[in-house]
């Protein structure tokens, strides 16, 4: 018993110490002027970004699958041009139909969310967004950020710069085949 106290004493100091460097450090950036650097890049250096795999913004992809692809790798599926159309920040529509939503919800994976060889209103996260409405009486807007062979990896980027400024109320991430295929065939990311 008397270790089991020690642990919590011991568990308790350590959160009470990680708690006075955080306010330690939040209070020393408050003096740093906003809008300039606290570090030295060398001249010359090479300038770095990240790449997210979203659609480009405002954007419309037509494709017509190939009649061997039809015949090989779906059962039925029409032979006509499939549409995707994307809103200014590169995410397909339809999903924010509402100027002022009750909830937001948004869906980050591969294929399977981004349901290319779908007709537009039938993709889910529009059809999850229409039935909760249906079913709470609310305004539903619906964030689909899928992207086709994407990884948790990926999307967890998308979220934190595209979809968090949207400020949403749930976010789905649907990724585990692609996440298997990525970890079975490279042992990691």
């Amino acid at each position: 018993m008397k270790a089991f106290g020690n642990f919590v004493t011991g568990l308790m100091m350590a959160f009470a110490i990680a708690m006075v460097l955080i306010v330690g450090v939040e209070l020393a950036l408050r003096f740093v002027p906003a809008g300039q650097s606290y570090f030295l890049v060398d001249e010359g250096s090479e300038n770095r970004a990240i790449r997210l795999p979203l659609f480009p913004p405002n954007s419309r992809y037509i494709s017509k699958p190939p009649p061997e692809y039809l015949e090989a790798r779906t059962e039925g599926l029409p032979a006509r041009d499939y549409v995707i159309n994307t809103d200014a920040d590169g995410f397909i529509m339809p999903g924010r139909v509402h100027g002022e939503p009750d909830l937001t919800i948004a869906f980050l994976g591969g294929s399977t969310t981004e349901n290319f060889l779908v007709p537009a209103r039938a993709r889910f996260p529009h059809l999850a967004g229409q039935e909760i409405e249906a079913c709470t009486n609310s305004r539903v807007n619906t964030i689909n950020a899928g992207r086709s062979g994407i990884t948790s990896m990926h999307s967890l980027n998308i979220f934190v710069n595209t979809v968090l400024p949207h400020r949403p109320d749930i976010a789905v991430m649907m990724h585990n085949i692609n996440d298997y295929a990525m970890l079975h065939h490279e042992g990691s990311y």
